[in-house]
């Protein structure tokens, strides 16, 4: 049920338009294959939404999806993350220049920290560098 309702809330945020201050628009060209004929086509376009929810998922659709990596798991296509990429851009400047520029700060770089953990840990960085990073702040 969780699956069905993080997709609908995607449905309705982008429906709302909530992602649309933080969504550049950007003219690309992406390749395209029909799955039935594995004939290829190149297209342009623009991306300005991300494209990776289906606002047509059901309860039953989601019920009937195999497991993904053992028969009797719970993992399938329809609770797991796709197979995607994307793209994001931080803009850093001091305040004195966003300032200048009529800016208002989203927020502001305090600091960072490096640590490191065993590759098969993958995801669980943040749980070694913000303690450092809190107690290097005195926090």
């Amino acid at each position: 049920a969780y699956a069905l309702q993080s997709q609908q809330r995607m449905a309705r945020a982008q429906a709302d338009g909530l992602f649309a201050d933080e969504i550049v628009p950007m003219t690309t060209r992406y390749a395209v294959e029909d799955k039935a004929s594995g004939e290829k086509q190149v297209l342009d376009g623009v991306v300005d939404r991300d494209d990776c929810n289906r606002p047509d998922t059901t309860l039953e659709g989601l019920a009937s999806l195999k497991p993904a990596f053992a028969e009797d798991g719970s993992v399938t296509a329809g609770n797991a993350s796709q197979l995607s990429d994307g793209a994001s851009m931080t803009l850093l400047m001091s305040l004195e220049k966003a300032l200048a520029l009529g800016l208002e700060p989203k927020a502001f770089f305090r600091g960072f920290t490096v640590a490191g953990c065993e590759p098969d840990e993958m995801g669980i960085g943040p749980v070694f560098s913000v303690p450092k990073l809190l107690k290097a702040k005195g926090l």
